[in-house]
Parts: C-alpha cells; sequence; structure tokens
C-alpha cells in the first residue's frame, strides 16, 4: 500500500484578471422595413486567459437620436452573455432586433448601441459597437403609376341590409410619394348591373388618403342593399377611385339575388326493378331566363329505401357562371326481388350553399305485382242497394309485400252498365268514388 501525503497548502482567493474586448456585429445595418433581423454579437479578447472562461454580459440600447420603442422594439437583454471558453478568444450571442417603419424621412439614420462588461472576477474594458437601422425614406422614390382598389368582401346576399366593407387604395410593389396622396371612391358605373336607388342606397363619397412613403391605407364604408321578392340575377357594382395625376384601378361588388332555386329534373322517371344497371341523367336548373355571375355548385344525394337498390355515391352539379343548367349523371341498379311492393320511389335530392333546391323522384315499376280483385256478391237486382265487399288478392306463389301495399280501385261501367248521377236517364247505376285497398304487410 502506497500513501501518499500532501501538504496543508493554503486556501487563496481567485486573482482577478484583467482584459480588454472588443465587440462586433452581425449584420452592422438593418432595414427600416425589412422586419425582425437576428443580430450575432461577437466579444473577441485581445489576450486569451490560458485557465478560466470569461463571461461578456451584453447590453442592447438606443443610440444617439434612437429611441427605443419608438424606433425598434424592446429588446429583453436580461439573460444576453457571452462566455468565452478557457484558452479562446472569441464568443457568441444573439438578439433578434425589430426596427419600426415610420414612414418619415428621417435627417439622420438611427442606431442600436450594443455595449459589454466583464462579469466578476475579471475586470478591464469592452469596447462596444453599433447596429445601424437605415431609413428607407431617403431612399431614392419610385414614382407610382397608378392606384388599385381592393375589398376585404366582394359579394354580400340582397338580404344582408347595411354592408361594412373596408376599402383599401394601394400602390403597386416599391412605389411611392414623398406627400400625401387623397384618392376619392364613389360607388357606381354605366357598366353596372346593379342601379342605384332600386338594389342599393348609394353612400356618400369616401375618402382615403395614402401618407406620405406609405404604400397603402383603407377607410370604411358602409353600402345599405336593397332587399326585394322578386327572383332575379345577381347584380354587380363598382366602386371607382379618382386622384389627381394618376389612374386608378376600380373595384367590384356583388349583390346576390336570395330568392332564387335550382330545380332538379331527369331523363326518366322510371325504371323496371328487373331492368339491370340503369344510368339517370340529372339537369340542375335555374329559374328560367336567369344566369349568375358566379358559379353554383349543387350537392347531389340519391335516397330510398337502402332494400331497394344499390347505394348510389353522392355527387355535385356545377351551374357554370353565366349558365342557366348543367347536368350529371349517377347509375342506379334496382333490386329484383319476388315480393309484391309496388312502385318504390328514389328522391333524387340536392343541396346549395346559395339556394333552395327542389327534388326531383324516381320510380322503380315492380314486376311482381299482379293483384286480383274480387266481389262479394257478385250480383244485384235492380233498384237495389247492395254493399259490396272488394278483396284485393296476391298470387299464392308471389312473395308477401315487406310493406303496406295500397291498390287504388275504381268501379267503371259498360256498354251494357251505365255509370252516372242517381236517377239520371239512361243509367244502370249511380257512380262510386274511386277506393284504396291496402294488403298489409307480410299478407297476400
Amino acid at each position: 500500500m502506497v500513501i501518499s501525503l500532501l501538504p496543508n497548502l493554503p486556501n487563496y482567493p481567485v486573482q482577478a484578471q484583467s482584459h480588454q474586448a472588443s465587440l462586433s456585429v452581425s449584420p452592422a445595418t438593418i432595414a427600416e422595413d425589412g422586419g425582425t433581423e437576428t443580430i450575432t454579437v461577437a466579444a473577441a479578447l485581445q489576450t486569451a486567459d490560458p485557465q478560466n472562461p470569461v463571461t461578456v454580459a451584453v447590453t442592447a440600447a438606443a443610440g444617439t437620436g434612437t429611441t427605443e420603442g419608438t424606433h425598434f422594439q424592446t429588446v429583453d437583454d436580461s439573460s444576453l452573455t457571452i462566455t468565452i471558453p478557457a484558452g479562446a478568444l472569441t464568443g457568441y450571442v444573439a438578439f433578434d432586433l425589430t426596427p419600426v417603419d415610420d414612414f418619415t424621412d428621417q435627417s439622420a439614420d438611427r442606431t442600436v448601441t450594443v455595449s459589454g462588461s466583464f462579469q466578476s472576477p475579471v475586470t478591464g474594458s469592452v469596447a462596444a459597437a453599433a447596429v445601424t437601422i437605415d431609413d428607407d425614406e431617403d431612399d431614392p422614390l419610385t414614382a407610382p403609376t397608378g392606384i388599385t382598389l381592393s375589398l376585404d368582401r366582394t359579394e354580400a346576399d340582397e338580404n344582408a341590409g347595411t354592408v361594412p366593407i373596408n376599402v383599401t387604395a394601394a400602390f403597386p410593389d416599391g412605389q411611392r410619394r414623398n406627400t400625401d396622396t387623397a384618392v376619392t371612391v364613389r360607388t357606381g358605373a354605366d357598366r353596372d348591373t346593379a342601379a342605384a336607388g332600386t338594389d342599393y342606397t348609394p353612400p356618400a363619397a369616401l375618402a382615403i388618403t395614402i401618407p406620405a412613403y406609405h404604400y397603402r391605407a383603407s377607410a370604411a364604408l358602409n353600402l345599405p342593399v336593397t332587399d326585394n321578392a322578386t327572383a332575379n340575377d345577381d347584380k354587380t357594382l363598382t366602386l371607382v377611385g379618382t386622384t389627381p395625376g394618376l389612374t386608378v384601378a376600380p373595384a367590384s361588388f356583388v349583390i346576390r339575388d336570395d330568392e332564387s332555386n335550382v330545380r332538379l329534373s331527369l331523363d326518366t322517371t322510371e325504371v323496371g326493378e328487373g331492368d339491370g344497371e340503369q344510368t339517370i341523367t340529372v339537369t340542375a336548373s335555374l329559374p328560367e331566363g336567369m344566369v349568375r355571375a358566379s358559379s353554383t355548385a349543387v350537392a347531389i344525394n340519391v335516397e330510398g329505401e337502402e332494400d331497394d337498390f344499390a347505394a348510389v355515391p353522392d355527387f355535385t352539379i356545377t351551374i357554370p357562371d353565366h349558365t342557366r343548367s348543367a347536368v350529371g349523371a349517377f347509375n342506379i341498379t334496382p333490386t329484383d326481388n319476388a315480393a309484391a311492393e309496388g312502385p318504390q320511389r328514389v328522391t333524387i335530392r340536392g343541396t346549395s350553399d346559395r339556394y333552395d333546391v327542389y327534388p326531383a323522384y324516381l320510380s322503380i315499376a315492380d314486376d311482381d305485382n299482379v293483384v286480383t280483385l274480387s266481389a262479394n256478391p257478385g250480383s244485384a237486382a235492380e233498384g237495389e242497394e247492395v254493399s259490396v265487399e272488394v278483396t284485393a288478392s296476391l298470387p299464392a306463389a308471389a312473395e308477401a309485400p315487406a310493406r303496406d301495399l295500397r291498390v287504388r280501385a275504381g268501379v267503371l261501367g259498360s256498354s251494357t252498365a251505365v255509370a252516372g248521377a242517381e236517377g239520371a236517364t239512361g243509367v244502370d247505376f249511380a257512380s262510386v268514388a274511386d277506393f284504396d285497398i291496402e294488403i298489409e304487410a307480410g299478407a297476400r
């Protein structure tokens, strides 16, 4: 066993070290209108510390003529530190800097001063760096070639009442002026299909001012639209802008009619249950003589008893803009069985986010219905009022119906037995109203 005896050395305090360092930033210049930039700060020692890391606390503050919160958003620098490892000369840290675009031509660019200080036990000085915020209003201006109007909403139903619209006037990208630009916006143009006073109430002229060095500006317009009870085409109106020396591209707004409906129709209204797969063409139509400024989508669903036909996938018929109707098709395969069920009804139903849709109906004719009628008694004496019991029967070989089967019966005359008003000349018996006989489900 080897025992090493070490001397009892005194606990000397760590000696303070003195260093000199300088900060640099990248990028050193950012654009006022460039949005948030990530600034990388480098701290460089003149001489490396061979034994201990060196820590530099970093702060970001407004430079001369610059106000934090006004010319750039406040920087949280409470935890910005750079640690330079022992033996190294340089360390790094980064922070986000967001300039404020003030649309004002400044006499000088703004600056953000990035300062540093050594943390104990290191002493010495740290040279600061600066980030320049380049004032974009002193850049050469590209003269605007025109102004474009745009709307935050471009359509409304005629029953919407007063419609709030945000109108924006904008120069093309990269173009601006060093003076304010006033734009006057009025509602209505000769080519409009919406009539002022009938389809809407013209609002007062709207004033929009694009400030100097700005690209765009907006203002609120309230447009009262008129509801009526007549089915009409959608109506279009134009918002027209004017300003001295520049052309202004207009904006359009559509007043949608809310009385319209879509009607579905079929190229055939009946198929036989034994006909196999059949293709049915569906037409979706707007009212006669009516078209729309925008397309109309109608979702189609084929509904009926699930055991009457194979399921039909949903589909959509789209009526194009400025077109009255459009067609679609589906395949239906009736279920051929031995049950006497009578005609089975299939409903072709449509839905639209804008209009009511009237459905169409398809009948599946039953090929198992051979109904026999019998009467008891089978005869009656002339001048005698007789109560006759009529029985409706299915063949013994027919499958009993799965649901109630209704038979419509009537009493008809012949060349030798004339029906008519009771007591009338030449009448053999008083007319009898048609009546229903119901064969209950499961019966014959």
